[in-house]
């Protein structure tokens, strides 16, 4: 059975989760789609599902088996800063070296994006200059580089990066779940 679906890759800890105890990524599935639905409402159409998670604890991604969707971003065989350069490149249109640079030292996003956007100008490049003037305005309110606030998560056919974190302690650990959206 075929469907269109939106991808969307959700950053959070999990101290957002409020687990009480440390959780394996293989056994997440269940508390990530209930917080989902805590967070967005629940979705009988379009239907969501959680396709995928890479935990930085563990240091590893976790694929569901039976999907009609397939991960844009997550996959079995990359680890947490892997699976980070890589929403990262696509979602700013930026080469893997940019990608982990920015990654390893979000201070220096602000200034790379904005050349980068100089030149999306010069080129008439208007989609890739919309993403990175988006990017740019949510960095500034403390959101990952490539990653949207969550005032911009819409439940639409649309790829999104959405950094969800309550908090931003560097000591909580990170966890990126993506998810699907299907219209059937």
């Amino acid at each position: 059975m075929s469907s269109h679906y939106g991808n969307k890759s959700l950053l959070i800890t999990e101290a957002d989760l409020d687990l009480g105890e440390a959780v394996s990524v293989a056994d997440l599935e269940i508390h990530l789609y209930d917080y989902v639905e805590m967070q967005f409402g629940e979705s009988e159409r379009p239907s969501l599902e959680v396709i995928g998670v890479c935990s930085q604890r563990e240091d590893k991604s976790w694929c569901a088996d039976h999907s009609d969707a397939t991960p844009k971003w997550l996959h079995k065989e990359l680890n947490w800063d892997q699976t980070l350069v890589r929403i990262t490149a696509e979602r700013l249109s930026l080469d893997e070296a940019t990608a982990s640079k920015i990654c390893s030292d979000p201070e220096s996003a602000g200034p790379v994006l904005k050349k980068m956007m100089f030149d999306d100008l010069r080129n008439e490049n208007y989609g890739v200059l919309s993403r990175r003037a988006d990017a740019l305005s949510s960095l500034n309110s403390g959101t990952a580089p490539g990653f949207l606030g969550w005032n911009s998560f819409v439940k639409e056919e649309v790829d999104q990066a959405i950094d969800l974190r309550e908090t931003r302690d560097p000591g909580d650990h990170g966890l990126l779940v993506e998810i699907a959206y299907h219209w059937r």
